[in-house]
């Protein structure tokens, strides 16, 4: 990710927990488990070909060897490179692409194994409300209450 918007995400996680970004040229890590990292940091969101794409901490924290490192960095490529976003792994395993070759497009779509991953896609303003499993419980027998 260019390093303006790195550098502001990385406030923001520094202000919940102890981020270390010095002792791995690669990531930014915490030593606590990233089960307990990811009640504390956001998902993240980003604006591609005009549709948010959100990325709960799930997907962009890795258990390793003691440490829970945040698979999102700054772009360190440089020159006219400085300002892509590098998307990998973490979140192209929960999407489908297809390719329009006519029209120059690659869409992309979450998919159907990974409707529970907590990646998401949506309008700018638009974001859905997600609901909790006992949400939905306590709306369903509520709902069977008042058709009682």
């Amino acid at each position: 990710m260019p390093d303006k918007y790195f550098e502001a995400l990385k406030q923001e996680w520094e202000a919940v927990v102890k981020l270390d970004c010095r002792s791995n040229d690669e990531f930014c890590q915490v030593e606590e488990p990233c089960e307990e990292a990811a009640k504390k940091v956001k998902p993240i969101g980003f604006v591609l070909g005009g549709k948010v794409f959100e990325v709960p901490p799930s997907t962009y924290l890795n258990q390793a060897n003691g440490v829970c490192q945040f698979g999102i960095y700054k772009n360190n490529l440089g020159g006219e490179s400085v300002n892509l976003y590098i998307i990998g792994e973490p979140l192209l395993k929960n999407l489908y692409m297809v390719y329009d070759f006519e029209n120059s497009e690659i869409k992309l779509g979450v998919n159907s194994e990974s409707e529970d991953s907590g990646v998401l896609i949506y309008n700018p303003g638009e974001r859905p409300v997600i609901k909790t499993k006992q949400e939905l419980l306590l709306e369903e027998i509520k709902e069977s209450e008042i058709a009682t």
